[in-house]
């Protein structure tokens, strides 16, 4: 998958100054002998979190995506980078509406359009099928798996409680 982008951060930082004497000692040649790298880190979570207010208020939003008769918008560049389902709907079909599958809970949607933004979910558990179900249809895998390992760890204390009231 295309997951390996996070690995860069952690990476940097550890091998402080050997790394930097070895480059320098290297770019005699090079065009920009003392590039200097600056990291903010906090502009990626302040940009989408700008960008979920503008969902939110409905601004610069240019698709619009039904579930169940309830209308939701949000951006085509976002969906796409968060959901290969809405990657293919967006880049290869150039969909500007869709209508998602009437198995999918359009509360249960709402909060999945949310995470992409806000990288959080909150869940009742008995609502946890439906969030895998939202999970599945738009394969983001992510969501898959904290559910089928939230599914497993519910049925286990079901099956416990189960097992300690019904011991006649």
């Amino acid at each position: 998958g295309h997951d390996s982008h996070g690995g860069d951060h952690d990476g940097g930082g550890h091998d402080g100054p050997h790394h930097h004497h070895q480059q320098q000692q290297q770019q005699h040649h090079g065009s920009h002998p003392g590039l200097l790298h600056v990291d903010f880190p906090e502009i990626t979570s302040a940009l989408l979190a700008n960008l979920n207010q503008q969902r939110v208020e409905g601004k610069l939003c240019d698709i619009s995506i039904h579930v169940q008769g309830r209308v939701f918008r949000a951006h085509r560049a976002v969906l796409a980078a968060s959901s290969p389902y809405f990657h293919d709907q967006v880049l290869l079909k150039n969909m500007t509406s869709i209508v998602l599958p009437n198995v999918m809970d359009p509360s249960a949607f709402e909060t999945v359009l949310g995470s992409a933004y806000t990288g959080r979910l909150s869940m009742a558990p008995e609502e946890i099928v439906n969030f895998l179900t939202v999970g599945s249809v738009l394969q983001m895998w992510h969501i898959v798996d904290k559910c089928t390992e939230l599914l497993k760890e519910g049925r286990v204390a079901v099956g416990l409680a189960a097992a300690v009231g019904s011991s006649s």
